[in-house]
Order: C-alpha cells, then sequence, then structure tokens
C-alpha cells in the first residue's frame, strides 16, 4: 500500500494484479487503496489492427511472453516481444496484452502487468534470506532515510541481518571505475547498451553477495517521476495524494514549474530482491510521496525531509510494500487478511 505525509494512499497488490481500467478503491485506516498495474495511455491503444487480451502468463522468455487469454475461447498466446520482460513479469501474473498479427506471427504491442511481482514465494524467501545488503539508487536528494527505515523495517519483522550499505557501494563504485577505464580503451563501449547494462547487473548482484557474505541483496530506486493531476488529487504508481498544501506549510520552498499543467512532480520507489546468484525473487514499485504541493495558486517544493517527518506513515507504507512477504503475525491488526 501507499501512504503519503498528508493522506497517504495506496495499492494493495492482491488487487493490484486486476489490471483492468476500473480502478479499486476502499478505504483502510484512512487511506484510499488503489488498484491498478502498470499502463499505458488508452488513446494509445485504439490502433487499426491490435487486439486486446487479458489472462494470465504461462511463461515467460527474453524475447517472448505465453499468455492463457480468458476472452472468449480460453487458449494460448505466445507474444513475441522486443523487450525482456523476464525480471517484470512473474509467472502467474494477471495482464492485459495489445497485441498484432503479422505473418502468422503474434507480436505484443503494449502490457498492462502488475507493479507487483513475486517470482518466488513468500515463505522461500522468508526461509532463505537471512542476511542482506542494500544496493541504494536515487535521482531524488535526501533519499537515505527511506534505506535506512527499510532496513530497520526488516529487521523487526523479518528479522533480516543488513550488511553495512556502503559495502555494496563501494562495490559498484568499483566496478563502474573499471568498466570506465575499458571504456577508454574501447570507446565503442562507452555507448548506452541496454543488453550490456542487463549483463552488468546481473555480475554485479552475485559480486556484492559474495563479497559482503549475505543470502540478498535489495536493490532500492528512488525514481522522480511525473504524477498526472485530476481534481487537484496527483495519481501515479498505484497511490494517489492530494496536492493542496496546508497554508503556511511550504511558504519559504521555492516554486516549481512543470512541463504540463496537468501534471506535478512525485516520488516512486522500486524494489527489487535478488538471491546471491543474482536471481530475481521479488518485485515491486510503488509511489512514496508528492516533490511538490500546491499552495495558492504555485507549486512548491516539498523534499523528501519533510516526508520522513511523519515517521508512522513510513512505516504504514512500507507495511504495505512488503505485505506479501511478511508473515501474518507481522501484519497490523487492520491490514490483516
Amino acid at each position: 500500500m501507499l501512504i503519503s505525509v498528508g493522506t497517504f494512499k495506496d495499492v494493495w497488490e492482491g488487487l493490484a494484479s486486476q489490471v483492468g481500467r476500473r480502478l479499486v478503491l476502499f478505504c483502510i485506516c484512512g487511506l484510499v487503496i488503489l488498484a491498478p498495474g502498470v499502463t499505458t495511455d488508452a488513446r494509445e491503444k485504439e490502433e487499426a489492427g491490435v487486439t486486446r487480451a487479458y489472462g494470465y502468463v504461462t511463461k515467460v522468455e527474453s524475447n517472448r511472453i505465453t499468455i492463457m487469454s480468458l476472452m472468449g475461447n480460453a487458449k494460448l498466446l505466445p507474444l513475441t516481444t522486443q523487450e525482456d520482460f523476464t525480471e517484470k513479469v512473474a509467472k502467474g501474473s494477471k495482464v492485459t496484452a495489445w497485441y498484432f498479427e503479422q505473418g502468422g506471427t503474434y507480436t505484443l504491442k503494449w502490457l498492462e502487468y502488475p507493479l507487483e511481482n513475486s517470482f518466488t514465494s513468500s515463505r522461500s524467501i522468508r526461509g532463505r534470506v537471512r542476511r542482506a545488503i542494500i544496493l541504494p539508487t536515487s535521482g531524488v536528494p535526501n533519499a537515505d532515510a527511506l534505506y535506512n527505515a527499510t532496513a530497520q523495517f526488516l529487521e523487526s519483522n523479518l528479522r533480516w541481518r543488513f550488511a553495512p550499505q556502503t559495502a555494496a557501494e563501494d562495490i559498484r563504485r568499483s566496478k563502474t571505475s573499471t568498466a570506465s577505464a575499458e571504456e577508454v580503451v574501447n570507446p565503442s563501449k562507452s555507448q548506452e547498451d541496454p543488453v550490456q547494462e542487463d549483463k552488468d547487473q546481473r555480475q554485479l548482484i552475485p559480486l556484492i553477495a559474495r563479497n559482503t557474505k549475505v543470502n540478498a541483496v535489495l536493490e532500492i530506486s528512488v525514481e522522480q517521476v511525473a504524477a498526472d493531476v485530476k481534481r487537484s488529487v496527483a495519481v501515479w504508481d498505484g497511490v494517489e495524494e492530494p496536492i493542496n498544501a496546508p497554508k503556511g506549510l511550504l511558504a519559504s520552498a521555492k516554486s516549481v514549474v512543470t512541463p504540463q499543467k496537468e501534471t506535478v512532480p512525485a516520488a516512486t520507489v522500486a524494489f527489487k530482491l535478488w538471491d546471491s546468484r543474482g536471481k530475481i525473487m521479488w518485485s515491486n514499485r510503488r509511489g512514496f510521496a508528492l516533490l511538490a504541493l500546491r499552495e495558492g495558486k504555485e507549486l512548491r517544493e516539498r523534499p523528501l525531509t519533510e516526508v520522513f517527518q511523519n515517521t508512522e506513515n513510513v512505516q504504514r507504507w512500507l507495511e504495505m510494500v512488503f505485505r506479501s512477504i511478511l508473515p501474518a503475525s507481522s501484519l497490523s491488526p487492520t491490514r490483516s487478511p
């Protein structure tokens, strides 16, 4: 679930797997819970020759995803992809696909899939992980408190022990320096190559795990995104939050200019839990908080440092993020299944 400083609003992934165009709403502890998936603008999907299919994933390969379509007569749809979904969509996930047929081959055009994906069972994760390390990345200033809060939350609820985060950062920095030196010798390697980046990542995770003697690496990436605004409410990555600030709250903050009137800057957090061999076990993506609020007619900055002052909301947000992994005994009574 998501929780935000003013009024936290979030997505419970059990519902989020229902990736239709409907938006599921219910109240829990004063929060509005939303249940969307990863979506594409509906107008872009309406294209001649494109067919929509809803169903669940039976197989995921690097260049193909197979879906058991539940529309009409149930059938298996092997869809050729230009994107590798093996670490993004888990087998069994409910998805909506838009595809076209060409030369007897079905080619994926768009895919809606859950924000949270489990590639192994929660029981297996709890049984395998004893010692972990956080690998942080942030495009938003002052995100360190989130990494610390996450480690403390998992230590308390799952009894995981965490190796110093700086060790993972040092290993990544060392590997990056080596790669940069190679680029001087071979400039062609400096060009962006998604395949090479994925390969580097797969090598980095086991390297960190081996050198720090951990069972798992929890990758946490804090990103700045543009949240859509409708009727003074921002909605993004499974959460929503009102954009109006209490009077005087941000009086001294800088004004923010957005490229589009109907968007506002926001922070989203992407989590990936890897085992010591570099195999993904679980992933989740959740909106965290707005980075600007409206005061009067202006948008003003809201730094993450202000968000972290509401520790209760941050804890509730973390509970919703990790809900599927936590044992039932760790869930708050008001949120237990």
